[in-house]
């Protein structure tokens, strides 16, 4: 589109002058972490920078165990910052939940 304002806008009109920024802005948006590991779900709406042609068909891993694991200082974190919704799960979901957010904090 064009802008309304016309000479009085304070914006640059020039296309090399926008091109240059966009290319300035590419440089500085942070690269996909999903994207890297082949695990992005974003495609062309993904906000961070997709670099290098790498499929996208791969699954997070999970292993889930069957009871909790040795506290450590991430997971006692965790544990203690679920404590709200504890009333609102089963106690099976929350070993789950915590389990996952501590594996994604340590990665």
């Amino acid at each position: 589109g064009l802008c309304a304002k016309g000479g009085l806008c304070e914006f640059s009109h020039d296309p090399m002058v926008i091109a240059e920024a966009m290319l300035e802005e590419e440089d500085t948006t942070p690269s996909c972490w999903y994207y890297e590991r082949g695990l992005c779900k974003n495609g062309a709406g993904c906000v961070f920078k997709h670099e290098g042609d790498i499929p996208q068909n791969k699954k997070m891993k999970l292993e889930i165990p069957g009871k909790e694991p040795e506290d450590d200082d991430v997971y006692t974190a965790v544990k203690v910052g679920l404590t709200a919704v504890s009333s609102l799960e089963t106690e099976d979901e929350l070993v789950k939940i915590r389990f996952r957010i501590a594996k994604y904090a340590r990665d």
